[in-house]
């Protein structure tokens, strides 16, 4: 059995615990509200692009990214985070990535990383990863310049015909206690794909510039926000699962004090019962 001096200093220790992550929790919960606010106005940005576009892609158009290039490989960009101490948030990321992989082959999808968790995972696992990108320090109002880069080299890949489809991976947030992880292809991009604005007639609309103009330059730049709001998509969840880890973290470090202040409890009872009953012993036989 444990001394009285091992448990006190196993409560000192549990005590710094739960002060240490008390902090994280509550840190989490203020990065939480402003990603959730940052997702929200995104979320109405992306749905008014998709509006404009699928007036135009009911036009007679044509683009690269709207049509299959023949290629039959695809491309997964996954989003995981660059820390831990957020339950099973990466786990459940990784899974849906491993299941895709399986479902389509190894050798038909190409794998874009994003975060330092994804890419450690699939490194140890000696899954095969195309392209890495470790986003330290990301804020979580996440400016659009963050994504760039992969978004770039992802909308490169299918121009040139190295690939066929993006998809992309990524936990999606519907409340705090639940971001269901989706994967959903992004490109070709098609118009039955895309909600028309409510009651908008495509049809007797004018355009200026053109239908396949607005159509040109909008496509690249909706890929980037898809991927853009997907990234967003992650923070918020993370937050929200970072801050319900270290509250229920909070919650078990207090209950294994009160359960370590019990015991301490009960041993000293019983060594102040022992010095008693020591000293009547002694009484007793001296008189």
């Amino acid at each position: 059995m444990a001394t009285l001096k091992e448990i006190k200093r196993r409560i000192v220790t549990v005590h710094s615990i739960r002060n240490v992550t008390s902090a994280i929790q509550k840190i989490a919960a203020v990065r939480l509200v402003k990603a959730r606010n940052r997702v929200t106005s995104v979320r109405e940005y992306v749905r008014a692009q998709e509006g404009i576009l699928a007036m135009c892609l009911r036009q007679d158009v044509d683009h690269a990214l709207m049509q299959p290039n023949g290629s039959h490989r695809k491309l997964l960009v996954v989003l995981t985070s660059d820390k831990g101490l957020c339950g099973g948030f990466n786990t459940r990321i990784l899974e849906r990535t491993v299941a895709f992989l399986e479902e389509h082959g190894h050798d038909h999808v190409q794998v874009m990383v994003v975060g330092r968790k994804g890419v450690d995972f699939l490194t140890r696992s000696r899954k095969k990863v195309s392209m890495a990108f470790k986003m330290m320090q990301v804020p979580v109002f996440c400016p659009l310049s963050y994504i760039s880069d992969p978004a770039g080299k992802a909308v490169e890949m299918i121009l040139s015909g190295e690939i066929g489809e993006i998809h992309i991976c990524y936990p999606e947030f519907a409340a705090v206690g639940r971001q269901p992880v989706v994967v959903k292809r992004v490109v070709p991009v098609q118009a039955t794909g895309l909600p028309l604005p409510a009651g908008v007639n495509p049809d007797i609309h004018l355009y200026e510039p053109e239908p396949q103009a607005i159509v040109d330059g909008l496509l690249p730049e909706y890929v980037r926000l898809r991927l853009w709001l997907a990234l967003l998509e992650e923070i918020v969840s993370e937050q929200a699962a970072r801050m319900v880890a270290m509250e229920r973290a909070v919650h078990n470090a207090e209950e294994m004090i009160n359960t370590l202040t019990l015991t301490r409890n009960k041993i000293r009872q019983g060594a102040i019962t022992k010095e008693l009953a020591d000293i009547v012993g002694t009484v007793d036989a001296l008189g």
